[in-house]
């Protein structure tokens, strides 16, 4: 009996299933899962501390500090203001207030001289919160220091996609640099792409990662536009853009590549729909020669596109 011919084909699933039940983007602009968990709930402190903003991060180390100090010092009201010499009694706003500071300079092992406890249960309250103080300094210190010392990629991407004559044919096309002077190597690109298709009169969820010119660049000095030739081996050879619509098209691109700065690997990513796709255009140029500084690099043009002007004639 003659052999069955095998198909190699470039599917895969991208752990979003190929049922269809959302027509929404699967990943963000920003690289996020377009994906809301509920049902349950799990929060970890140390998490919400490093992937929150740096302005969110300063709001909790402050509301501890005010929360820690404010509690050590109702403690203190109520063992009694005489257990602690320098400080005249007057209201109770006066004598909170005397409390505080005199929490704070014990929590941050100041100790002014102003102000001291007195009698042994002042001074294991003292004790007790100056060892809070230290072991909250550390906490913050490392969770400092992780913030700072994580790699993050600051990659940016053209806000549209372009298709464009490439070789016979057409090409799909995003553009990207990188925004750090830092020197990132062996960055590797890969785009795949996922679409609706009708399978058996059920509208089914297809994937699919597509050949590029180039998928690897050894250094990233400057622009990188990724190519995706729409020949013979792509998915979507000889369709239009109305086509695509209808198929509800997203390009989900991945980025990876050794930052020499962190000695980390790091990490982005991105998608584009058909609605961020410019036809017939190409990207203009971002950077120029110089005779000083040798080249450069205009990263507010990486958005610009020029639309070309497409014969009639066949």
């Amino acid at each position: 009996m003659p052999k069955k011919k095998k198909t190699k084909t470039a599917l895969e699933d991208l752990g979003f299933g190929s049922r269809v039940y959302s027509k929404k983007r699967f990943i963000n602009k920003d690289g996020s899962l377009n994906v809301e968990r509920t049902g349950y709930f799990h929060w970890t402190l140390y998490h919400q501390l490093t992937e929150s903003s740096w302005l969110g991060f300063f709001m909790h180390v402050v509301f501890y500090y005010i929360l820690v100090n404010s509690i050590f010092a109702m403690i203190y009201l109520l063992i009694g203001i005489e257990s602690f010499g320098g400080i005249k009694s007057g209201s109770l706003l006066e004598d909170f207030s005397h409390m505080f500071f005199f929490s704070v300079q014990t929590f941050t092992t100041v100790g002014y001289g102003a102000m001291s406890p007195i009698g042994m249960t002042a001074n294991w309250i003292a004790s007790l919160e100056a060892l809070v103080g230290l072991l909250s300094a550390a906490v913050a210190t490392g969770l400092l220091f992780s913030r700072f010392s994580r790699p993050k990629a600051q990659i940016l991407y053209s806000k549209h996609a372009v298709v464009n004559p490439f070789q016979n044919g057409g090409a799909f096309m995003i553009r990207i640099a990188n925004t750090k002077d830092n020197k990132i190597m062996n960055l590797e690109a890969k785009v795949s792409a996922t679409w609706h298709e009708e399978v058996n009169g059920k509208e089914m969820r297809k994937y699919a990662s597509l050949k590029l010119e180039r998928d690897r660049l050894f250094l990233f000095p400057l622009s990188w536009t990724i190519v995706h030739p729409l020949n013979e081996n792509s998915p979507f050879y000889s369709k239009g853009e109305e086509e695509l619509r209808k198929m509800n098209v997203e390009f989900l691109v991945m980025l990876e590549g050794y930052d020499e700065s962190y000695n980390q690997m790091i990490y982005s990513n991105t998608s584009y729909t058909c609605e961020e796709i410019i036809w017939n255009a190409k990207f203009k140029m971002m950077f120029h020669p110089d005779d000083e500084k040798g080249t450069i690099l205009e990263l507010d043009k990486i958005n610009d596109v020029e639309i070309l002007e497409i014969s009639d004639e066949s």
